[in-house]
């Protein structure tokens, strides 16, 4: 008897031991996973374009002609100028009656836009308008175009600040610094109707001349 409960003692001491073996705490806890989205940033026009002050001629006697070379002047993102470019008719040099030209008074002065709380160091892609009617104030049928390009490697503009600062535009080295602030200042070409009803008289009076138009900017 006594070797049969020395037997069943040992058993159980076993068993006991393997029990508290396998056996362990555990705890579960939920956790959180979260993504904050910030695609919204300002852009402000903090300088309007100034293309300058300008002796205008447009003479075009004839209806039936029409200048194939219109009459232009460039007004760079660095605020430099591109050499004036001369009305040519259709049948040629302009005639003594015809003439489409731009002469400079005064200088103007670029538009500046200025891009804050975007994402840091990231690039914007611009997408500026390829023309703008630019009437006069109460005479809508009288206009200059304004064509501006936003092609890379293009002069009209120019970014301002950031690590491409000083740069002709591209599409990749518009960055916006580690506050998510950049600036780029904006000229174009400026040019006279290919064609107008047939005048006698100059209609590009003194007077203001003014448009308003839309700039894109995103990542």
């Amino acid at each position: 008897m006594l070797k049969r409960n020395q037997i069943y003692t040992a058993m159980l001491a076993v068993t006991v031991a393997t029990v508290s073996v396998t056996a362990s705490a555990q705890e579960t806890e939920s956790g959180t996973a979260g993504v904050t989205v910030s695609n919204a940033f300002t852009l402000d026009a903090t300088t309007d374009l100034d293309l300058g002050t300008f002796l205008v001629s447009y003479i075009l006697a004839d209806a039936s002609e029409a200048f194939v070379t219109a009459a232009s002047i460039e007004l760079k993102g660095d605020g430099s100028y591109g050499t004036p470019v001369v009305g040519v008719v259709s049948a040629g040099s302009p005639g003594a009656n015809d003439a489409a030209s731009f002469t400079q008074i005064a200088a103007g002065t670029p538009g500046v836009f200025t891009i804050s709380g975007a994402a840091p160091n990231v690039s914007m892609t611009i997408t500026m308008p390829t023309d703008v009617d630019i009437p006069k104030l109460g005479d809508p049928s009288t206009f200059f175009t304004l064509v501006t390009i936003d092609d890379a490697g293009d002069d009209d503009i120019v970014v301002l600040d950031g690590p491409a600062a000083g740069q002709e535009y591209s599409t990749a080295n518009l960055i916006t610094d580690a506050t998510g602030t950049v600036s780029f200042a904006y000229g174009g070409t400026l040019s006279l109707p290919t064609a107008l009803a047939a005048v006698s008289a100059n209609p590009f009076t003194d007077g203001t001349y003014t448009a308003t138009f839309d700039v894109t900017v995103e990542y």
